[in-house]
Order: structure tokens, then sequence, then C-alpha cells
């Protein structure tokens, strides 16, 4: 009885310590969320940018089985045959897709004023990466390695898509990047106080912990609480113009329904390949990617939202639409008009 009274201590402590632990991460998280905002939409994108690299660094160590970071960092020095897997493609290969792809993306956010030469320099980048790969086709075991290469790929551009999507919310306005950012958080708040105490039927067994009941007590609590949140966030950010509050539940009901796929892809993703943690960056976590999984694809459904159904376009967007449906004289029309009504402010 001493030894069961001893393990049930022991992990009453290992329960509380880690409760502490990721509490005060999560104070850290949002209090450096709060001055990423505040230091505006340029630090923002690049915080953005910096993170999918991160995310990219985790999916590819759960998918290569890499133990630690050392071990992609010494493919690119010596190429030992540990740090190789799938069939010898090497993992700078695939970081070389990674940047390549990225820099494709982001080129105009990153040089705006040189995106022609960045294109023409890219443009032999790529050719030079599909040498490599020919090269690297050598010795056969082709079907993995074409393999592991569309998986990657996969990975890049589904991973591009969304940060892309939140670029371009941060540039429709920073409050429609900041209010899903807050629906999820909201979900997922209670979504798990609700489900560790009233939780008794499983949502899914690719995420064990996630109940039916945790799913609907977050879902019922985020549209409840979305326009309270969304007037904070105008007041928070000084906005004058309101959100429509029609505007403000799609987004709650979209983070409430569809947001959660992305834990339970992330968690299906590690199960496939028998990971517990996409990595240790976030004692107590589980890694970045299990932080931001749900909000990877509230940022895309967001973005959607706003495109196609509530037409709140990027200043892109407008400019795209001017492009393709004004005439070359209604153009100088409306710059004259653009002038005139800027002078009288």
């Amino acid at each position: 009885m001493k030894e069961e009274d001893r393990e049930k201590t022991r992990n009453h402590k290992e329960k509380w310590n880690n409760l502490g632990l990721r509490t005060g991460l999560s104070v850290i998280l949002i209090g450096g969320f709060a001055v990423l905002v505040k230091m505006g939409r340029s630090f923002l994108i690049g915080f953005i940018i910096l993170l999918s690299g991160i995310v990219f660094y985790e999916v590819l160590r759960v998918f290569m089985q890499i133990r630690s970071i050392w071990s992609i960092k010494r493919i690119f020095s010596t190429g030992s045959e540990e740090t190789k897997k799938g069939g010898n493609l090497p993992i700078g290969f695939f970081w070389g897709c990674f940047f390549l792809i990225s820099l494709m993306n982001y080129s105009k956010v990153l040089f705006p004023g040189r995106y022609r030469v960045v294109y023409q320099v890219m443009m032999w980048l790529q050719f030079a990466w599909i040498l490599w790969f020919v090269h690297l086709l050598r010795g056969g075991s082709y079907r993995m390695k074409i393999f592991h290469l569309s998986m990657v790929l996969m990975t890049i551009l589904g991973l591009m898509k969304c940060t892309e999507a939140a670029i371009n919310n941060v540039n429709r306005g920073i409050r429609w990047f900041v209010y899903p950012c807050l629906l999820v958080a909201i979900n997922d708040t209670f979504a798990y106080l609700v489900g560790k105490h009233l939780g008794q039927t499983p949502l899914t067994k690719l995420s064990p912990k996630k109940t039916v009941e945790g799913f609907l007590g977050g879902g019922i609590a985020t549209v409840l609480l979305a326009i309270p949140t969304a007037r904070m966030v105008q007041l928070g950010m000084c906005y004058k113009r309101r959100m429509e509050p029609f505007d403000a539940l799609s987004l709650a009901v979209l983070a409430s329904v569809i947001a959660p796929i992305g834990g339970i892809l992330a968690s299906g993703y590690k199960r496939a390949f028998n990971a517990k943690h996409f990595s240790r960056i976030l004692p107590g976590h589980g890694g970045i990617s299990d932080r931001i999984d749900c909000q990877l694809i509230m940022q895309l459904v967001s973005n959607m939202y706003l495109a196609g159904i509530s037409r709140k376009q990027t200043l892109k967007g407008f400019v795209q639409e001017i492009n393709i449906n004004l005439s070359q004289s209604e153009k100088l029309e409306l710059v004259k008009l653009l002038v005139i009504s800027y002078s009288k402010e």
C-alpha cells in the first residue's frame, strides 16, 4: 500500500508540475503575442514567416524520425548515413525545397522593390534543385524517394497556403488576424475545461483526449463570447469602426466547427509515425505545431470567408480588381479623385 501511495503522490506532483509549466509558458506566449501585435504589421508578418519554418522543422522531424536538430546540421557537412532517411534522400534536400518555395511565395513581401531580380535568381536555383534531385535518384529506391519528396512537397504547399492566408488577414487589418486567434484560444480553453470535467464520449480515435462534450462546450462558449471578444479587440486596437456582428458570429462558428480539425490532423499525423511530440521547443506543450495547428486552419478558413463571403479585400486584391475591371481612362480618373479626396483631409 505504501508503494502505491508513493506512486500516486509522485504522479500527482508530476501532474501539477506539468500544469504549472504549461501555465507559465502560456502566459509568456500570450504576452509575447501582445507585444508582437503592438509592434505592427511588418513584425507580425516576419513572425508568421519564422513560425512556418519552425513548423516545417517539427513536421520533418517526425516524418524523418530525427531525434535532434543536430542531425539536420550534420547532414550539410558530413552527409553521414545515420542522418539520412527514406532511400538516402538527404535532409538538406528537403530544406532546400522549403527555402525555394518560401522565397517564391514571400519574395514580394521580403523584397518588394526587387521582385523581378529575385524571380530571375529563383529560376536558376530551381534548375539547380532539379539537377540535384536527378543526381540523388541514382542508386535505386526510386519509389521511396519520390514518395518522400511528394509528402514533403504537399506539406510545404499546405503550410504556405496557411501562412499566406495569415499574411492576407494581417494586410486586411491586424484585427482580422488577432480576432480568429482569440476565438481559437477561447475554443481550446473551454473545450479542455468542459472535456476534463464532463467529458465521457471520445470525439475521435485519432485524438483520444478530445471528447464530444468538450467539442460542444467549446463551441457554445466561443459563440457566446464572440461579440464581447470582437468589442475587446476593437477597443484594445483603437479601431473606430465596429466589427459587424454577422462577421463576428460567422468566424466564431468556423472556429468552433472547423478549427479543431487542425488538432485532430496533427494528432493523427503523430500517431501515424509513433511520435508523442513534434519537438521539445515548448516543454509540456508538444512543440510549436501542437500549439498552432488549429490556428493555421483557422487563418486559412478566415481568409476564405473574408475574401469570398464578406468581401473584405486586401490592398493587393483591390489593385487586382481595378486592373481587371477599369479601363486606362477610368484608372486615371480614379487617381484624380483619390488625390482630390486626400488633399481635402
